[in-house]
């Protein structure tokens, strides 16, 4: 009897090790130990698993852990799993501390603990993650750390969507691309057409490669196009251009939306604009800030459309503070001779006197005056 059973048990093993073959299991180094698990069916363990799926003579894709509790070679535990995907004749590489699959039904890859992800050209780092084998969709989650070429990426939570190539991150979301820098609440990155979309708490900081100014910009929105230095911001803008030199001071700005093209050294505000340098301070509807013109004999900003400048200043004699008004349909500032020219009807007043003329020049630290009018009025009430 104990030779019946014992020739039944073989012939048991050998029909299941045929099973597993033409299942295409590569190697199972230790072979396999079989248990029960608390159902009727029976939960194999394998030690050293190297699974190897093809698919129409094609790869489709290699599973490998230092251990595995599975059902039929399709869904499973995996301990220090490996896995890689081949996807358009790419390969993309998985690898954890532990995690389970379910290719059959679910069609998907659970990874956790020190999760990293490597594709041409990127690679990723989380906590936890999950691979949609049929729509292409990797979603990490805790502390994501990743970088595709040249561009950087952190966040909470992020989801990689490799079929349509966009990126969707959310939670303290950090990007960085060179000397350009860009935080947000929430995002997404379009591979193809290298533009981020954000929102919430939108702050940028990048650096001019000529100048060394640093443009920081803060909005509720922005559109971004990394690469290129360049974006459009919305709603409760507000920034700043600070000189390498820092003696030398920074413009602080405020805006309905603002574009950013530091490629082409341009900055446009658009709609209630609130302009500051040094003791000025200025309002108008449109703006431009030339950032290579710092240093040069030409136009550093330009305003548009109801300009109304705002100048403390200090009498000489006195030594009191006073208040100086100007008013002009447009206003050119040049930093490097510390001037602003006013032309389209301007005006200014300070104290009980008012200059009118074609063009006026004004001093950013002095108290005179140049109108460059033979027609110029002034008028003086006691």
């Amino acid at each position: 009897m104990k030779f019946i059973i014992a020739v039944c048990l073989s012939i048991s093993l050998m029909i299941h090790v045929l099973m597993i073959i033409s299942g295409h299991l590569g190697k199972s180094k230790a072979g396999a130990i079989m248990t029960k698990s608390n159902t009727t069916k029976k939960l194999e363990k394998f030690l050293d698993l190297d699974f190897y799926q093809t698919n129409n003579n094609r790869p489709e894709y290699n599973i490998k852990a230092e251990e595995v509790d599975h059902h039929n070679l399709k869904s499973g535990n995996l301990i220090n799993p490996e896995a890689i995907f081949y996807k358009d004749d790419q390969e993309i590489y998985l690898k954890s501390n532990k995690g389970k699959f379910d290719i059959e039904k679910e069609k998907m890859v659970y990874l956790e603990d020190a999760v990293e992800v490597i594709s041409p050209g990127s690679r990723l780092v989380s906590a936890r993650a999950s691979y949609d084998l049929g729509k292409d969709i990797l979603h990490a989650i805790g502390a994501v750390s990743s970088n595709y070429n040249d561009y950087e990426l952190e966040s909470d939570e992020l989801i990689f969507d490799r079929k349509n190539r966009t990126l969707a991150a959310t939670g303290n979301v950090r990007t960085k691309h060179k000397g350009y820098k860009l935080n947000c609440d929430q995002g997404r990155y379009d591979l193809k057409t290298k533009k981020f979309v954000g929102s919430g708490n939108v702050d940028t900081n990048s650096r001019h490669n000529i100048s060394g100014d640093r443009v920081r910009i803060k909005s509720d929105e922005i559109e971004a196009y990394p690469e290129e230095k360049r974006s459009i911001v919305k709603g409760n803008v507000s920034g700043s251009i600070e000189r390498k030199r820092k003696y030398e001071g920074k413009v602080n700005f405020k805006a309905d939306m603002i574009s950013a093209d530091l490629n082409n050294e341009k900055i446009e505000l658009d709609s209630n604009i609130e302009l500051k340098r040094n003791n000025v301070t200025i309002t108008a509807n449109k703006s431009k800030i030339f950032v290579q013109n710092y240093n040069k004999r030409l136009s550093y900003y330009e305003l548009n459309g109801n300009v109304v400048i705002k100048q403390k200043l200090k009498d000489p004699k006195t030594m009191k503070s006073y208040n100086r008004m100007a008013f002009a349909e447009k206003l050119e500032g040049y930093a490097r001779e510390k001037k602003i020219i006013l032309t389209g009807t301007p005006r200014v007043e300070s104290k009980n006197n008012i200059v009118r003329g074609s063009k006026i020049i004004i001093k950013e630290n002095a108290n005179l005056v140049e109108v460059l009018d033979s027609n110029a009025l002034i008028n003086t009430s006691e």
